[in-house]
């Protein structure tokens, strides 16, 4: 069961509830004439992929300024990966995407430190519920030639922690293969 349909059906047996126990009378003796008025509760189902990846019309906070995209992403980044966690603010996801989609616009596309942090962040930014590759890869994809060449880049410059056996890291060779193919499309 999809977590759509599992949402739609707690909200159902909870109006459910709500109606039966409305329902019921102090005494078991007095009679109801009628059913007492059940409360109306707009759901609302949030996509925040496609199937090619990025959702353009998936909400986010529109007002957001963002004046160096790097320092935003790399800020958000340390703060994720000092904690720990699995999970972040709406509001570090609405940034973190935003900052993704403009780092390196203008006449110079990402320079190499921006490409080795956005390599970071695909590989260990992974909060629930949060497609963090696919914008990764949708930018990646548009240099394919400077995103490979960083990602072998960071296939070299391993930290004595990764292990290459292992994900992320392993996982490295696939992303070079991904951008490589999406180049031959």
């Amino acid at each position: 069961m999809s977590v759509k349909h599992t949402l739609v059906s707690i909200l159902a047996f909870s109006s459910l509830l709500v109606a039966c126990n409305s329902s019921v009378k102090e005494s078991e003796n007095q009679q109801v004439d009628q059913a007492p008025p059940v409360e109306t509760v707009e759901v609302r189902i949030v996509d925040w992929s496609t199937e090619s990846g990025v959702n353009e019309e998936a909400p986010f906070h529109h007002d957001l300024t963002i004046t160096d995209p790097h320092s935003t992403i790399e800020r958000i980044f340390s703060s994720y990966i000092s904690f720990q966690e699995s999970t972040d603010s709406n509001e570090n996801k609405d940034s973190l995407k935003y900052a993704i989609q403009q780092i390196g616009d203008g006449p110079k596309w990402i320079d190499s430190t921006s490409l080795q942090l956005l390599l970071d962040i695909w590989m260990y930014y992974d909060p629930t519920d949060f497609p963090t590759r696919n914008y990764v890869e949708a930018r990646l994809k548009e240099d394919v030639i400077a995103s490979t060449a960083a990602v072998d880049k960071r296939i070299q410059q391993k930290k004595d922690w990764e292990n290459p056996e292992y994900a992320p890291f392993a996982e490295l060779p696939y992303l070079k293969r991904l951008l490589i193919e999406s180049s031959r499309e």
